[in-house]
């Protein structure tokens, strides 16, 4: 599984600074984050260093847009109350446009976030989508599709947009999950157990999947098939929430530094460290050698880490260059030796967590210990269902 980055808040230059260092990488442009003559520009400074974007419409509230999506000349005109006929026409051939300047390699088709009684208006946009930039010999598509955490709740409303998706003349899906009750490390075991069965059923539809909006849990993901999740710098890059979309959100509420502890698979404030350093088992928290890298190695090098230079831009890359690497060890071409493997990185967590707990360290809300039953419950839903598919079409799945 791949890791793609997500544009957020401030992530211009980060993102371009872990494509040079990765030598290579793609990252999903953000409208509401950067304005439309700034984009080509951009798209070109990432190719510089070897990276590549895809274009993300972000029309999932069409009606009530944050500024600078309404600002972007695809986005339905004042007045527009459904995306038909000549409105759509017109946001199609703008859409076309960018993703012919920023030269990209598959097009996002856009949609609004789906409850299930929009299903069929969805479908019908998406397939409207779908024939227009065929027609314009662009075909390597991915359909998005942004869904309310109740539907994925529901096995019923999965089958029924599974059956929707699947039927669409598109290569593959943009999935954008949201939540439930805005949680980061998601609880609900149902909503867990809907992502990774609407996951499963498309691949082994040979399609390509991408999961937008993703944290360490989406790991997960890999067991059903997915081809690759986008992650980002801010929790509102790693966990779909509505308000980034619309107007008067602050994108940077919570300005506290933190550090991934891998094998714990848990983020803690990296004040806590000092204490850990007193007590002396500051070692306990960092990544093995697979994952060391230079934006995090000053907190182990003998200093107190609030004395050193780990900043906010050193939390997010030391993140996203964590993710990245446990994404390709979670790449196999054994879907057996995948499961164990996951099972292996759980019960790892699970472990550390104790170890850290025991010693007072706890990781709030980013504490990785609600989802590991969550995980292993939902994973062991979908191996009864698509468990032997699965291992039988594993050689066979479309690469991104």
């Amino acid at each position: 599984m791949e890791l793609i980055l997500q544009m957020g808040h401030g992530m211009q230059s980060l993102a371009c600074d872990l494509v040079r260092d990765w030598g290579g990488g793609t990252v999903i442009l953000s409208p509401v984050n950067i304005r439309e003559n700034r984009v080509v520009q951009y798209a070109k400074s990432l190719e510089s260093v070897g990276g590549s974007v895809l274009f993300d419409p972000q029309l999932f509230f069409p009606k009530d847009p944050r500024d600078q999506l309404a600002e972007y000349s695809y986005w339905p005109k004042d007045g527009t109350t459904t995306l038909t006929g000549d409105s759509s026409t017109v946001m199609f051939e703008e859409l076309l446009r960018i993703n012919n300047r920023l030269q990209t390699k598959w097009c996002i088709l856009p949609c609004p976030q789906m409850r299930e009684q929009d299903f069929d208006y969805c479908m019908n946009l998406l397939s409207n989508g779908a024939e227009y930039f065929h027609r314009h010999h662009r075909d390597r598509l991915l359909a998005t599709a942004c869904i309310y955490p109740e539907v994925l709740r529901s096995d019923s409303s999965v089958e029924i947009l599974y059956s929707g998706l699947s039927r669409l003349d598109v290569d593959g899906y943009y999935l954008i999950l949201e939540p439930p009750n805005g949680e980061y490390i998601v609880s609900d075991y149902l909503w867990m157990a809907g992502a990774l069965r609407l996951i499963s059923s498309l691949r082994l539809e040979e399609r390509v999947v991408v999961i937008g909006y993703a944290n360490h849990q989406g790991l997960s993901y890999a067991l059903a098939g997915a081809n690759a999740i986008a992650s980002g710098n801010f929790m509102n890059t790693r966990a779909f929430g509505p308000a980034r979309f619309k107007p008067k959100d602050d994108d940077t509420k919570n300005r506290s530094v933190w550090y991934y502890c891998p094998s714990a698979m848990s983020e803690f404030k990296a004040t806590a460290l000092d204490v850990a350093m007193r007590r002396g088992f500051l070692g306990e928290f960092a990544p093995v050698e697979s994952m060391a890298n230079e934006y995090s190695a000053m907190l182990f090098r003998g200093a107190y880490p609030s004395s050193t230079n780990y900043r906010e831009r050193n939390s997010f890359m030391h993140y996203l260059h964590c993710l990245r690497v446990q994404c390709h060890m979670l790449t196999d071409d054994d879907y057996s030796r995948l499961v164990n493997h996951y099972g292996f990185l759980l019960d790892t967590a699970e472990r550390r967590i104790m170890e850290l707990r025991d010693k007072g360290f706890r990781g709030q809300n980013r504490d990785f210990a609600q989802g590991i039953d969550v995980n292993r419950v939902a994973l062991a839903s979908n191996e009864q269902d698509y468990g032997l598919r699965l291992r039988l079409s594993w050689s066979s799945l479309p690469n991104l």
